[in-house]
C-alpha cells in the first residue's frame, strides 16, 4: 500500500544545483600518462645522447687541433713538422719566413696568426676552396686579444667573420726569437654533426610519441570496450524504476561472455550480476508482500462493509421505531456517527488498495483505448482541485471526521496519471505540491 511521507531528503537534494563534472575518459587518461612517461624517458635519453655525442665530437675536434698546432709549430721553428715528415724549407735566397698555412696536414678552413717579438701580426686563412687568403683586421685583432687572455695549452672557441673556430695559442721559437702562434680549426663540421643528431633525436621522439599515442589509444579503447559495456549495464539497471510495482532487472544483466572473463572486468561483471540478482530477489519479495497486503486490505474492507452497513441500518431502524430517552438518542447518534466514520474508513482502504493494484498510466491508457467505447479527456484542472481538497482534508485532525487516508489516495491517483504529490513540512507551515503532466491526456468513462 502507498503512504505519503515528507520527502525532505529528495527535496533538499533536488533543490540544490548539482555540480556537473566533466567526464574524463579512462582511455584518454591512461594514454596521456603513458605519453608523459615516454616523453620524460625520451627527453632523458636525448639529453644523455647529446651530452655523450658532444663530448665525443669535442674530443675529436680537440685532438685535431692539437695535431694541427704541433705540425704548424714544428714547421715554423724547424722548417718541418715535429714528426720529421715532408721536410719543407724556404727556397734558397728567400728572405720570407715560411707561411704557417703551408705546413703539412693543415685542414681547409683554418686560421693562423703569428705575433713576433715586435708585436707585428702575420694572419692567414686557408679557405674551404684550398686557397690561402688574408684575414680581416677585425678577425686578427680578435685573435690577438684572445691569445693575450689564454693560458698556455688551453683552447677557446671564437666567432670570426668566416665562422666559428676552436683556437689554441702558445709560444714558439723561430730564428732565435720567441713568437706567439695562434692556430684555429673550423668547428662547423662538428657543430653540424651535433645539430643533425639533435634534429634526428627530436624528430624521432615526436614520431615515437605520435605512434605510441595513436596505437596506445586504439589498444586502450579496445581493451576498455568490455568495461564500457559493463558500465552501460550498470547505468541501465540504476535507471530502472524501482520505487513501485514489478521491476524486471534480469534484462540488465551483464552478458555471460563478459562475466566469465578472467580479469578485473570479469570480476566487476560478476559482482554486478550478483548485485542485480540480489536486488531483483528483494524487489520480488517486496512486490509479493505488497500484493498480499493489498489483497488482505481489500478482503478485509469488503468483509467489513456488510456488518457496518447492517450496524448502521439497525441503528437507524432503532431510532425510527423505538421510543428512546434523550440520553439514549444521544448515544444512538454517536453510534451512527462512529459507524459512518468506520464505513468511510473501510471505503477509503478499499479504494486505496484498488489504486495500488492499478496498472501503469501507459497500460491504463492502452486498456482504456481497447475496452472503453465511450470516453472523454481528463480535466486536469478539476483533478488538481480535487486532489488539493483531499490533501487539505487529510491534514485535518481526526476529530473533524477525516479518515487520514485522503493524501495517500490523492497520491495514488496522481501517480496513476503520471504525477506525484510531495509534502514539505516545517514549523508553522505545511505545503502539499501536486504535480501532474500537461503533455498527456488519460481517459475515463
Amino acid at each position: 500500500m502507498s503512504s505519503v511521507r515528507p520527502e525532505r531528503t529528495n527535496r533538499e537534494r533536488t533543490s540544490q544545483p548539482e555540480r556537473v563534472r566533466p567526464r574524463r575518459s579512462v582511455a584518454n587518461r591512461t594514454v596521456a600518462g603513458v605519453l608523459a612517461v615516454l616523453a620524460v624517458v625520451l627527453i632523458a635519453l636525448t639529453a644523455t645522447t647529446m651530452t655523450l655525442a658532444t663530448r665525443v665530437v669535442e674530443t675529436q675536434l680537440q685532438d685535431r687541433l692539437d695535431e694541427v698546432w704541433q705540425r704548424t709549430a714544428g714547421f715554423l721553428s724547424e722548417g718541418r713538422d715535429d714528426r720529421d715528415i715532408d721536410r719543407l724549407e724556404p727556397p734558397e735566397g728567400s728572405p720570407e719566413a715560411p707561411d704557417p698555412l703551408g705546413a703539412p696536414g693543415v685542414p681547409l678552413d683554418s686560421v693562423t696568426l703569428v705575433i713576433d717579438a715586435q708585436g707585428n701580426l702575420d694572419a692567414g686563412h686557408l679557405t674551404v676552396e684550398g686557397e690561402t687568403g688574408t684575414m680581416s683586421d677585425a678577425d686578427a685583432a680578435a685573435l690577438e686579444a684572445l691569445a693575450a687572455q689564454m693560458e698556455p695549452g688551453t683552447t677557446e672557441r671564437v666567432e670570426l667573420s668566416t665562422g666559428r673556430y676552436l683556437v689554441r695559442a702558445a709560444a714558439v721559437e723561430r730564428s732565435d726569437q720567441i713568437e706567439t702562434l695562434v692556430v684555429g680549426v673550423s668547428s662547423a663540421e662538428a657543430d653540424t654533426t651535433v645539430a643533425t643528431l639533435l634534429s634526428v633525436q627530436v624528430a624521432g621522439g615526436v614520431v615515437a610519441l605520435l605512434a605510441v599515442g595513436g596505437l596506445g589509444w586504439w589498444w586502450t579503447r579496445r581493451a576498455l570496450t568490455p568495461l564500457s559495456q559493463v558500465a552501460d549495464a550498470a547505468v541501465e539497471a540504476a535507471e530502472a524504476p524501482m520505487s513501485v510495482g514489478a521491476v524486471a532487472l534480469q534484462q540488465h544483466r551483464v552478458p555471460a561472455e563478459l562475466e566469465q572473463r578472467r580479469d578485473e572486468i570479469g570480476d566487476v561483471g560478476s559482482a554486478l550480476n550478483t548485485l542485480i540478482d540480489s536486488v531483483d530477489t528483494a524487489l520480488s519479495a517486496r512486490n509479493d508482500s505488497e500484493r498480499r497486503l493489498r489483497e488482505f486490505v481489500a478482503d478485509a474492507s469488503h468483509e467489513l462493509r456488510t456488518p457496518l452497513a447492517a450496524m448502521r441500518g439497525y441503528a437507524e431502524m432503532l431510532q425510527l421505531s423505538e421510543p428512546l430517552s434523550p440520553s439514549g438518542r444521544d448515544q444512538l447518534k454517536r453510534v451512527m456517527l462512529q459507524s459512518g466514520r468506520m464505513s468511510d474508513l473501510v471505503e477509503s482502504l478499499l479504494l486505496l488498495a484498488r489504486l495500488d493494484a492499478a496498472e501503469q498510466p501507459e497500460q491504463l491508457e492502452q486498456s482504456a483505448t481497447r475496452a472503453v467505447p465511450r470516453r472523454k479527456q481528463v480535466d486536469l484542472g478539476e483533478l488538481v482541485v480535487d486532489a488539493a481538497m483531499d490533501a487539505h482534508a487529510a491534514a485535518r485532525s481526526t476529530t473533524e471526521g477525516s479518515t487520514g487516508l485522503g493524501l495517500a489516495i490523492v497520491r495514488s491517483v496522481a501517480q496513476a496519471h503520471g504525477g506525484d504529490v510531495v509534502v514539505e513540512t516545517r514549523p508553522g507551515r505545511t505545503a502539499f505540491t501536486v504535480t501532474l503532466p500537461t503533455g498527456n491526456s488519460y481517459l475515463k468513462e
